[in-house]
C-alpha cells in the first residue's frame, strides 16, 4: 500500500514545500512546529500517517512560514502560495482545468483546479529532467543538490518529530 511506505505525509508531500521554501526565502529552516490528524481518510489513519498538517516554521533569517497540508480537496489538486512582505505580497494560485470565470448575480464561479500533481507539473517534470541530463553532461550545475535534498529531508524528519512530541524541534 502507498500510504504505508511512503514515509509520511510530510516526506511524502510536505518535504517539496520546505524545499520551495527554502527557495523562494533564501534561508534555512531553523525551527517547526507541526500538527497533524487523520481526518479524511480513515485508511491513512490505519496505516499509520496523517492526511492533514498544519506547519509553522521559524527561518534563519528571522521569517516565519506556515505549509497547511491536506491529501485530500475534493475540488482538484489545490496548491497555492501567498507570500507577505513589508512592500506586498506575492501570490501564485492554482493551475484550473480551464481559465473561464463566469460571474452572475449569484456570484462568480471558475474552473477547478487540475485533478493530479502530474497534470499540473507536467511541463515542469520535462525540464527538470532537461537540466538534470544537462548537469550529467557538465552543462550546468544541478539544483536542487544533494546538500539541498539532505536538508529538506531533515525538516521532514524533524516536523515528524515535531508531531510525535508535540513541540517545536529546531534543526
Amino acid at each position: 500500500d502507498y500510504i504505508k511506505e511512503s514515509g509520511g505525509l510530510f516526506l511524502d508531500m510536505t518535504i517539496h514545500d520546505f524545499d520551495m521554501i527554502r527557495y523562494l526565502t533564501n534561508a534555512e529552516i531553523d525551527e517547526i512546529y507541526a500538527k497533524g490528524k487523520c481526518m479524511v481518510d480513515p485508511n491513512i489513519g490505519n496505516a499509520g500517517d496523517i492526511d492533514t498538517a498544519m506547519i509553522n516554521m521559524k527561518l534563519t533569517n528571522g521569517i516565519i512560514a506556515s505549509i497547511n497540508n491536506s491529501r485530500k480537496a475534493v475540488y482538484g489538486y489545490d496548491q497555492r502560495i501567498e507570500i507577505l512582505g513589508s512592500k506586498g505580497s506575492l501570490q501564485v494560485g492554482n493551475q484550473l482545468l480551464h481559465g473561464v470565470n463566469k460571474g452572475t448575480k449569484k456570484g462568480f464561479s471558475s474552473g477547478n483546479p487540475k485533478h493530479f500533481f502530474i497534470d499540473r507539473y507536467a511541463d515542469s517534470y520535462k525540464l527538470e529532467m532537461h537540466n538534470f541530463i544537462d548537469s550529467i553532461k557538465g552543462k550546468k550545475v544541478s539544483y536542487p543538490s544533494v546538500n539541498d535534498a539532505l536538508k529538506t529531508i531533515a525538516a521532514g524528519l524533524a516536523a515528524n518529530k515535531s508531531l510525535l512530541k508535540n513541540k517545536p524541534i529546531k534543526l
